[in-house]
């Protein structure tokens, strides 16, 4: 049998305004043409090993070849039916936690990516600026009724207008003027925005994990099931984490066009300064990746590296993926990947003083740090893109034909 892949039509140009944003915001052009030229190259591949091609949305048989994002709520739905061994760490709702507030505990913008605006809290003075910030508000930036219809007005004629056609700029011009003035626009923050707000942030339990490092497994993962590569991450040591700070603006700035307005929690000079320790394991807060089931091409593991793999129960000659974890990932891709697409990252994390792990995410169009470390020995390669999803779809193809 073969498998079918569901490609929309715009895969290989990309999205049209996310092309033309790029381009606005300065990208080089040829980086937008290797990103097409490697979007050109998988699809070639799809093709060659006899994936059947479909551009039907609605073809629930077909695998999604890049998936749309799955809200936390939808995903803990579905694996709660599926994969009732994946556990997750508790989590509440702003409201419920407020009730009961628990530490140390994450603070979780969910619609941020990467790592941002999550924030540790560990003990209640934190927690009063983070109440602070949820329900009495800050300086918010709250456009008018009007400055919206306007710069939807805006919106609709450039996305109606051709970007190769010469009013093209002036349309993009007159939408980014509205868009920046209604952002200029300081209102007292709705009651509707503040609900919104409050809805998007979730207070998620705190695992000690084992060692003096914050870590987590990361797992690339096919929607066939297949561990294409896993590593575990470490952070910087938690003797030495530094605090979630920004000095970008001055603080009478924190409200202009383009701030985050979770500066408010992170700029020394503001009121509902957390001082929040940084406690990711990623590479950004000085930590790095060990690979595990390597390759010929992997690094082999520095002395610190040992010690951490030593604390988490892995032979450090020998690190390989917690069985428990390949199976886990291997039922998560399956139910997961018909919304995430044929790759996805899941990451774990494991208890202090246990072999027990908990689910934080999974996530579908996965970087490819892990793969690189895995394949290429940890050095940027250009190839790195198609060679991974060229090893998912051949994983594809081939389980549909075993």
């Amino acid at each position: 049998m073969r498998a079918e892949l569901y490609v929309p039509d715009d895969y290989v140009e990309g999205p049209r305004q996310a092309t033309v944003v790029a381009r606005m915001l300065g990208a080089p052009p040829e980086e937008l043409q290797r990103r097409q030229g490697t979007r050109q190259q998988i699809l070639d591949h799809a093709y060659a090993i006899g994936l059947i091609i479909t551009n039907d949305e609605a073809n629930t048989d077909a695998y999604p070849l890049m998936g749309d994002t799955l809200e936390y709520e939808d995903e803990r739905r579905l694996l709660a039916e599926e994969v009732p061994e994946a556990k997750y760490p508790e989590v509440r709702s702003a409201e419920a936690f407020r009730e009961q507030p628990f530490f140390p505990a994450v603070a979780k913008h969910t619609p941020s990516d990467l790592g941002d605006n999550k924030f540790l809290l560990e003990d209640p003075e934190q927690w009063y600026k983070m109440e602070r910030f949820l329900w009495n508000g800050a300086p918010w930036v709250q456009p008018s009724e009007d400055d919206l219809d306007q710069l939807s007005k805006h919106r609709v004629i450039l996305d109606a207008t051709d970007p190769t056609d010469t009013t093209y700029k002036q349309a993009y011009d007159n939408w980014r003027t509205w868009d920046w003035y209604v952002q200029r626009k300081r209102q007292p923050a709705s009651d509707d925005f503040m609900d919104m707000l409050r809805s998007n942030v979730t207070f998620e339990e705190y695992v000690e994990t084992p060692s003096e490092y914050s870590t987590s497994y990361r797992t690339l993962t096919t929607a066939t099931g297949d561990v294409l590569a896993s590593s575990l991450l470490y952070g910087a040591r938690s003797d030495t984490l530094e605090l979630v700070s920004t000095s970008k603006r001055h603080v009478d700035t924190l409200s202009e066009p383009g701030a985050n307005l979770f500066d408010h929690l992170t700029h020394p000079e503001s009121n509902l300064y957390l001082a929040s320790r940084k406690f990711q394991s990623n590479r950004s807060s000085g930590g790095g990746g060990i690979v595990l089931d390597p390759t010929r091409a992997s690094k082999p593991p520095t002395a610190t590296e040992r010690r951490i793999l030593a604390a988490h129960n892995i032979n450090p000659r020998q690190p390989t993926l917690p069985a428990q974890l390949r199976e886990l990932s291997r039922q998560i891709g399956i139910t997961l990947g018909p919304h995430l697409g044929i790759l996805m990252g899941i990451d774990f994390v494991q208890q202090a003083k246990s072999d027990s792990f908990k689910l934080l995410e999974a996530n579908g169009g996965p970087g490819f740090e892990t793969y690189i470390d895995a394949y290429y020995g940890g050095k940027p390669n250009a190839d790195a893109e198609f060679a991974m999803y060229r090893h998912a779809l051949n994983a594809i193809a081939y389980s549909k034909r075993s």
